[in-house]
C-alpha cells in the first residue's frame, strides 16, 4: 500500500510582472475591483524661457492622455482531487481550499502578463459582444498604439540595441519616472545579461526595470508573430498591479463541489486583479533571439 506524501506547495515566480510593478495606492478606493479611472500627471512639458526676452523654446510637449479608464478582470484558478486522499468534508474545507488559494497566487503573475501584452479577456468579451463598454478603453501592449522604434523595419536589433533604443524612447516622452521593459521568457533571458538583480526585480544599468512575464508572447504591436528567431519587447512608464485577496465561492458548500461518479472534489479560487500603466509612453521593438 502507498503512503501519501507531504503536499509540494506550489509558488508564484521569483521575478515577474508581480515583484516588479508598483502596488495598489493606499488610498485607492475600495470599490477600484468595479472599475477605475484616474488622470495621470502630464507625461512631459517643459521649455526654456529668456529671462530678459521674449524667447523661448519648448523641449519637450507631451500633455499626456487625459483621463482614463479600465475594468480590471477576475481570475480563478481551481483544484481537483479525489476525495479518497482526504479524510472527509472537513479536511476539503481545509486542504482542498489552500490548494486552491495556491494555485491562484502562483499562477496570477501568468494570467495578468497575458491580458497586459495581449488583452486576451478584453478582446474576446468585446469579440462576443458580451462586454457593453467594459474594457474598451484598456489599454494593453499590442492594441496597436504602442510605437515601433526599430530603426530598419522588420529587421531585428540586439539585445543590447533593444534596450538602448527603448531606453531614450521613454526617457525622450516623459521627464519622470521609471522604465519598464516588458518580455517574453526567451527573450528576457537574452536580456536579462544586460541587467542586475536587486532582490526580485532586474534592472538595467541606467534604472530600467526589465519585466520578464511567463505570461508575456512574442507578438508585435499589431498583434502579428514576429519573424523566426526574434521577438518583440516593449517599454512603457511604470506599471502599478492592483489585485483583491482571494475568495472561495465554494466555500458555503464545498460538497457540493463533489463529483460522486468520479469521486472527486473540485475547488475554486478567485481574485480581480488589474495591471496598468499611464498611457503617455508605450514603445515597442523587434529583437533578435540571439547573444550580442
Amino acid at each position: 500500500m502507498r503512503i501519501a506524501l507531504p503536499r509540494t506547495a506550489v509558488r508564484p515566480p521569483e521575478l515577474s510582472l508581480l515583484t516588479a510593478a508598483l502596488p495598489g495606492l493606499p488610498d485607492d478606493p475600495p470599490r477600484w475591483a468595479e472599475g477605475f479611472e484616474w488622470t495621470p500627471d502630464d507625461c512631459g512639458r517643459i521649455r526654456l524661457l529668456d529671462v530678459c526676452g521674449p524667447a523661448r523654446v519648448d523641449l519637450l510637449d507631451n500633455e499626456g492622455p487625459g483621463l482614463l479608464r479600465h475594468d480590471p478582470v477576475t481570475l480563478e484558478a481551481w483544484f481537483t482531487c479525489s476525495t479518497g486522499t482526504s479524510g472527509g468534508s472537513g479536511e476539503w474545507r481545509t486542504t482542498y481550499r489552500d490548494r486552491a488559494v495556491s494555485a491562484l497566487e502562483a499562477c496570477t503573475p501568468f494570467a495578468l502578463e497575458r491580458e497586459l501584452w495581449d488583452g486576451t479577456l478584453a478582446k474576446a468579451a468585446l469579440d462576443a459582444g458580451t462586454a457593453g463598454d467594459t474594457y474598451a478603453e484598456n489599454r494593453f501592449l499590442t492594441d496597436g498604439r504602442s510605437d515601433d522604434v526599430t530603426p530598419v523595419p522588420g529587421t531585428p536589433v540586439s539585445p543590447t540595441a533593444a534596450i538602448a533604443l527603448l531606453e531614450e524612447a521613454v526617457r525622450g516622452c516623459q521627464c519622470g519616472g521609471r522604465t519598464y521593459l516588458h518580455a517574453g521568457i526567451r527573450a528576457a533571458s537574452y536580456l536579462a545579461g544586460k541587467t542586475t538583480r536587486d532582490g526580485n526585480v532586474l534592472t538595467t544599468k541606467l534604472g530600467s526595470v526589465l519585466v520578464p512575464g511567463g505570461g508575456y508572447l512574442t507578438t508585435g504591436p499589431d498583434g502579428t508573430e514576429p519573424p523566426a528567431g526574434s521577438a518583440w519587447v516593449y517599454a512603457t512608464g511604470p506599471v502599478r498591479v492592483r489585485t483583491t485577496t482571494p475568495v472561495l465561492p465554494d466555500e458555503a458548500d464545498v460538497a457540493s463541489t463533489l463529483d460522486r461518479a468520479s469521486n472527486t472534489v473540485t475547488v475554486h479560487a478567485q481574485r480581480t486583479g488589474a495591471a496598468t500603466w499611464d498611457g503617455c509612453c508605450a514603445f515597442a521593438v523587434l529583437t533578435a533571439l540571439k547573444t550580442d
